[in-house]
């Protein structure tokens, strides 16, 4: 196998094959998101003549915020570091390549306190049941399928844990 004319999709399957194991969960899945969604036009490419220019964009065009921006960076930085490590390439456009400060303005909007009333009305549906604990304890969902039963006190109506922050989310 000729590794110098390895495409990003052969160098992404040896790097989840040889470097997945020592990457924590949240990453794991940043990098395939990245990987399935934002890079698909250059899956053929060979790695070493991809450039700057071609990073640049799946992060200019991906049309999400600083977060996902960043992610994709990221991807493209570990690429960078496997193929140099392999000697596919000795260049590290990564390093180079920029994720846009400003934020997409938010089409979000947070429950009116009507809606929560609805909602509490409405408690006994076992959806609205998942969407008050979202509402109060602000977890995302595999931070609440990770809680552990230690983290649980039904007395003092308390869940601890959280994955996205060094702090405990307590609600």
């Amino acid at each position: 196998m000729n590794k110098a004319n390895f495409t990003l999709e052969e160098l992404f399957i040896l790097f989840v094959d040889k470097k997945f194991k020592r990457l924590g969960i949240s990453v794991k899945n940043q990098i395939k998101t990245t990987f399935n969604k934002y890079t698909i036009k250059y899956h053929k490419y060979k790695y070493k003549e991809l450039t700057a220019a071609n990073m640049q964009h799946t992060i200019d065009e991906c049309n999400k915020g600083f977060s996902t921006q960043q992610a994709i960076r990221n991807f493209w930085c570990h690429m960078d570091r496997f193929a140099k490590e392999l000697n596919i390439t000795h260049t590290n456009f990564s390093q180079i390549i920029k994720v846009n400060d400003t934020q997409p303005e938010s089409t979000k909007q947070p429950y009116t306190d009507e809606e929560i009333k609805i909602l509490w009305q409405n408690s006994d549906d076992y959806t609205v049941k998942l969407i008050l604990i979202y509402l109060y304890t602000g977890f995302r969902l595999n931070e609440l399928l990770n809680i552990k039963i230690e983290n649980v006190d039904l007395e003092n109506r308390l869940l601890k844990g959280g994955l996205k922050q060094m702090l405990e989310k307590t609600g």
